[in-house]
């Protein structure tokens, strides 16, 4: 059962009123501390240097390959006059999308006929 002041105020609050950053300038990434990362985490939950460094070798690894995460607008194309469309994959959804841009019906298309 949950206690008597849950939820927390000062948890309602943080989610109501978000303490975030107000500056103005361009946020960069840069190389984390590592030692003091190191130290960090073994001040606050009681890790060993190599169970850090076990946890947070391959997110550098990662980050110094110089791999991005893909923005949204990767994944669609644009027409010459800079109108953007999804690029669709699926074969299904190609030919639905065909049939609607030459008006066939696509709802009947699927459908037996019966004899009479």
């Amino acid at each position: 059962i949950a206690p008597a002041d849950f939820p927390s105020n000062a948890i309602l609050d943080g989610y109501m009123k978000p303490a975030v950053d107000g500056s103005t300038g361009n946020f960069t990434w840069g190389k984390p501390d590592i030692d003091g990362l190191r130290q960090f985490c073994a001040n606050s939950i009681g890790w060993e240097s190599e169970e850090t460094d076990r946890v947070v070798q391959p997110v550098l690894k990662i980050l110094e390959s110089g791999s991005t995460q893909t923005r949204i607008e990767s994944y669609f194309m644009k027409y010459d006059d800079n109108i953007k469309f999804a690029e669709v994959k699926s074969k299904r959804l190609k030919a639905v999308l065909d049939n609607i841009q030459t008006g066939d019906d696509v709802e009947g298309s699927n459908k037996r006929r019966r004899s009479d």
